[in-house]
């Protein structure tokens, strides 16, 4: 007699609950939908860039499934998310730069597709009775205020009480020193020449880091002989070279001009200020 098997049919994921509000989980999605569509806009010009895209694909992904997973009760949405199929593509021995970045570029907007798809239905979704909001106030405006106020608090200091000795700020060291005090008005936490992870063989030195509020501050200040394009470039590399530490979500350049070296703020401001990995970044001029 056959011994016929029947098909065990896949059982269903359980039915999730929204463990946080609503609007939290909507914003939280929406960030990873935005921080892939920076991936899938990302000009790649050469197969170091394909590799990085790659990488950044990995983390991006791992994120976004860690987030599906805190804002709800089981990990069906992070399986759904997960659920896609990656396209085969056959290319040469030695493939082009063109033919290894679109597999990758498709695959992002494979899983663009499935985050999205999460993002429209999370109003169908019940809310836990017991969820709670886990979101933090975004202490950016208070740092804002911090460094915009901070060249009038440089100047009001050169005039002290009976010609007294004060701090006259001339280089960056200066400029760090003063920071770290005004930060320490309104943030408890404020570490001072921060390691991050080892980078080709070193590990550079962020200036402060505030731990509580996930954010990194790098100071600069600008010298004869600073081109805008050499500060630029010197951004760029620090923005790389921290990339891979793991305690923030928003880096401040913080550029302290008093002599206004720099002929278009604005450019520098636009070429690096947004979504930047996942991470928002923000470039200050003051003077401005």
């Amino acid at each position: 007699m056959a011994n016929h098997r029947s098909k065990q049919r896949p059982i269903p994921d359980e039915a999730p609950e929204l463990t946080v509000p609503l609007d939290e989980a909507q914003e939280r999605v929406m960030t990873q939908i935005t921080a892939g569509d920076v991936l899938v806009n990302r000009r790649v010009a050469s197969h170091d860039d394909v590799d990085q895209l790659d990488r950044d694909l990995t983390r991006w992904k791992d994120y976004t499934g860690e987030v599906l997973r805190r804002i709800a009760s089981t990990d069906s949405l992070a399986n759904d998310f997960n659920r896609i199929r990656h396209p085969a593509y056959v290319t040469d021995l030695k493939p082009t730069v063109e033919q290894r970045w679109r597999p990758v570029n498709d695959v992002i907007n494979l899983y663009l597709n499935n985050v999205r798809s999460i993002y429209d239905r999370l109003d169908l979704i019940p809310v836990a009775n017991d969820a709670q909001s886990s979101a933090q106030p975004d202490p950016l405006p208070t740092i804002l205020n911090v460094l915009d106020r901070f060249h009038a608090v440089a100047k009001r200091l050169r005039r002290r009480h009976n010609n007294r000795e004060t701090l006259d700020v001339r280089d960056e060291y200066d400029v760090q020193d003063l920071l770290n005090a005004l930060l320490l008005v309104s943030f408890d936490d404020v570490r001072a020449e921060e390691g991050s992870p080892s980078v080709a063989g070193s590990s550079p030195r962020i200036d402060f880091l505030l731990k509580s509020e996930r954010t990194l501050i790098e100071v600069k200040m600008t010298r004869s002989g600073l081109t805008d394009k050499k500060l630029g470039d010197e951004l760029s590399v620090d923005l790389q070279r921290y990339r891979s530490h793991p305690d923030y979500d928003t880096l401040i350049f913080f550029i302290y001009d008093p002599a206004d070296f720099i002929r278009q703020p604005a450019s520098i401001i636009n070429d690096l200020s947004g979504a930047h990995n996942g991470k928002r970044v923000i470039v200050v001029i003051e003077p401005g």
